[in-house]
């Protein structure tokens, strides 16, 4: 789980800012990211898919693209992100 959420991460960070809702190129990395990161943990179930929809729905539902990098900046925030909102709903 910590090699998912840093590689999450790692993808997020490299994208910019925009004061905006969440737009579709950002939804797309963050569900493919965690694709990639299940997929190199060898996990390609139905399971881990829908988890990374899920996953990218919620962040689209609780943030804006700023509010999204200012948790990517803060690895303890984005943990308790995971822990209180996907983690819930998607697991």
């Amino acid at each position: 789980m910590k090699k998912f959420i840093l590689i999450t991460i790692l993808i997020l960070t490299s994208l910019s800012q925009v004061n905006a809702e969440i737009d579709s190129g950002l939804y797309n990395n963050i569900k493919t990211g965690c694709l990639y990161t299940a997929q190199m943990n060898g996990d390609e179930s139905i399971e881990s898919k829908n988890f990374c929809t899920c996953m990218a729905n919620v962040y689209n539902s609780y943030n804006n693209n700023t509010s999204i990098e200012e948790l990517l900046t803060n690895s303890s925030k984005n943990n308790q992100f995971m822990r209180e909102y996907v983690i819930p709903k998607c697991a």
